[in-house]
This record gives C-alpha cells, sequence and structure tokens, in this order.
C-alpha cells in the first residue's frame, strides 16, 4: 500500500483513499500495541515474542516496511 501511494504521489496523482487506508493501517498498530498493554497489564519484567515477521517464504532477511517492527520497537 505504502509503494503504490508513492507511486501515485510521483506521478501527481491524488489518491486520497490511498491517504485514508494508510492512516487506518497506522493506527492499528497503536490499537494491537494497546490491547498487547491492556492484557499484560505491563510490559515491566516480561518478554515478548514475536513470530512471523516475513510474511511470504524465502523472504528471510527482508523485512523492510514491516509494521510489525515498529510494535516491537514500542515494547
Amino acid at each position: 500500500m505504502a509503494a503504490f501511494y508513492w507511486v501515485a504521489k510521483q506521478c501527481g496523482v491524488d489518491l486520497q483513499l490511498l491517504q485514508e487506508i494508510r492512516n487506518i493501517n497506522l493506527a492499528q498498530k497503536d490499537i494491537f500495541f494497546n490491547k498487547i498493554v491492556s492484557t499484560l497489564w505491563t510490559l515491566r519484567g516480561k518478554r515478548v515474542t514475536a513470530l512471523g515477521l516475513a510474511f511470504k517464504g524465502g523472504t528471510t532477511g527482508k523485512v523492510r516496511g514491516v509494521s510489525r517492527i515498529d510494535i516491537i520497537r514500542k515494547i
């Protein structure tokens, strides 16, 4: 989605719908993080495991732009 939005901007096409989708996707990161915190009450002294950073087989090490990394950094 981010790449599609970038290409549209480079071509001078204003796709407001894409911007709204990007905003929703960004908000989902915070919603998910808040669910983690509310479930665990506190993150202090706890270990959290993140599985599935690469979403396709054979993509090991290719996690650029993966939203899960932003969530992991917050933890």
